[in-house]
C-alpha cells in the first residue's frame, strides 16, 4: 500500500481550481468513476442528468441539450470561483458541447482535465439490459437508458 506523507489515503490529492470532465457514452461508468474520485479530490460531482432534473424536473420541461450543458457548466462556477475543483459528468457526444466546454474554461482561466471512457460493447449491452429491467420495475427510475 502506498504511503501518503501528510495526507490520508482517503484524500491523497488536493486540487486547486480545476475542471475535471468525465465523458463517454451512456452506461460507460462515468458516474461510478466520479463517485470514486470526488471524495479523494474534495470535489463536487455535477452530473448533467441530475442538474437538469433538479432545474427542470421532467423531459417535457427540459430545454434543448446545448442549454442543459450551459447550465451544468454554470453549476461549476461557485466552486471554481473559490479555487476548488469540480467534476462534470456528461457524454459530451457532440462537437458543439466540446466548443462550449473550451469556451467556458478559457473564459474563466480554468485548467481542464478530460477523461474519455471507453468499454467493450458486450459490457454495454449487459448494462443496458440491467437498467431496462430496473426501468420496467420502476417507471420513475430515470436511468440514462431512453
Amino acid at each position: 500500500m502506498s504511503e501518503f506523507i501528510g495526507r490520508s489515503p482517503e484524500r491523497p490529492f488536493e486540487l486547486a481550481k480545476c475542471l475535471i470532465v468525465i465523458a463517454g457514452p451512456v452506461l460507460y461508468g462515468k458516474t461510478t468513476l466520479a463517485n470514486v474520485l470526488a471524495p479523494r479530490l474534495s470535489a463536487p460531482i455535477l452530473d448533467i442528468d441530475e442538474g437538469w432534473r433538479e432545474r427542470w424536473g421532467s423531459l417535457e420541461n427540459r430545454p434543448a441539450m446545448p442549454e442543459v450543458y450551459d447550465h451544468n457548466h454554470d453549476r461549476a462556477r461557485p466552486f471554481l470561483a473559490v479555487g476548488r475543483p469540480a467534476i462534470l459528468v456528461a457524454t459530451y457526444s457532440w462537437e458543439g458541447y466540446h466548443k462550449k466546454l473550451k469556451e467556458f474554461t478559457e473564459k474563466g482561466g480554468t485548467p481542464l482535465r478530460v477523461f474519455l471512457l471507453t468499454i467493450p460493447t458486450d459490457k454495454v449491452e449487459k448494462e443496458t439490459e440491467r437498467r431496462l429491467k430496473l426501468r420496467q420495475a420502476d417507471p420513475n427510475n430515470l436511468s440514462d437508458v431512453t
